[in-house]
């Protein structure tokens, strides 16, 4: 008997839903650039001109305004560059996600266009991969005994049904960790133009905390999916040594079927945490760094 081979791969309704909203939100980052450094420029401009005629002119402190000019221009070319710059928090996504999944033994891709998600794990490949499996339960329920018939494939089919909305949902979350990522990175862009004033800047604070937490989503799932991928290679191998043999066949699927609610649970429990417990820590590390940034900017240190 040859084996069956079941494959995942990309392409399908699913990942076609992403790669469109992709699309759309990449197609609206020009305004959002365009927005988020318009909102730079005048906070910044505007806390320029406030600390130059209220704590300097005003106030007496002439002595060394060219150090005032001279840093504050720093700041401002510095910030522009590195802050208000959409390829910085994509590379931080990006480096994330490829880190898990070099740990989860696949390639991850994270590119203009999203020809593909995950190399072997997508969204509609999931769905495929649960066309094949029933594919091949159905084969094995058809070469066994009539004895049982019946019965075994009525519990079959339900049990199938089950495993097909266990692969639904965790196709969901996968899509689900895509879609708030560009909204995110795409849309939520606008909050770095906060960055330009020690008035505003919570507001970008707040930013890079998302953009941590779901850098840090990708990488906990991509390990997830590595594991999944190892554990679904030898489902297919049970089931084809289960072929002809009925209570065998149907051990095999009950096995599947829990190690995959098992996987549910996890994949959609553990990135949002992983995410929001060291984005949290990595925003508590910030504060005094940040305090210190805005009390600069708010012309505070200056001597």
């Amino acid at each position: 008997m040859q084996d069956n081979i079941c494959v995942m791969s990309a392409g399908g309704s699913f990942d076609n839903l992403v790669g469109e909203f992709y699309n759309i939100m990449h197609a609206y980052s020009t305004q959002s650039v365009d927005l988020a450094n318009k909102i730079f420029m005048t906070l910044f401009a505007l806390e320029f001109f406030w600390q130059l005629t209220v704590k300097k002119v005003f106030s007496g402190d002439i002595e060394k305004l060219w150090v005032f000019f001279f840093t504050r221009s720093a700041l401002g070319l510095l910030f522009a560059k590195y802050i208000v710059n959409i390829d910085f928090y994509r590379g931080i996504i990006i480096f994330f996600a490829e880190s898990g999944a070099r740990l989860g033994g696949f390639n991850v891709q994270f590119h203009e266009g999203m020809s593909s998600i995950f190399s072997g794990i997508t969204p509609s490949g999931l769905i495929g991969y649960f066309s094949c499996v029933a594919d091949v339960i159905h084969n094995g329920v058809d070469t066994g005994g009539p004895f049982s018939f019946l019965i075994v494939k009525f519990l079959l089919s339900l049990s199938l049904l089950l495993f097909f909305l266990v692969m639904i949902a965790i196709s969901f979350f996968l899509m689900e960790v895509f879609v708030k990522t560009y909204f995110l990175l795409y849309v939520g862009f606008i909050l770095t133009g906060f960055a330009g004033s020690s008035w505003t800047i919570n507001y970008w604070q707040r930013y890079l905390q998302q953009i941590s937490s779901m850098a840090l989503q990708f990488f906990t799932q991509c390990i997830l999916l590595g594991v999944f991928k190892i554990e679904s290679e030898g489902w297919i191998g049970l089931l084809n040594h289960a072929h002809g043999d009925l209570i065998q066949l149907f051990g095999a699927f009950i096995h599947m079927l829990g190690m995959s609610t098992m996987f549910l649970f996890f994949i959609r429990t553990m990135p949002s945490w992983v995410g929001n417990t060291l984005a949290g820590e990595i925003r508590l590390q910030l504060n005094d760094k940040l305090s210190g940034v805005a009390g600069f900017m708010s012309g505070g240190g200056h001597g």
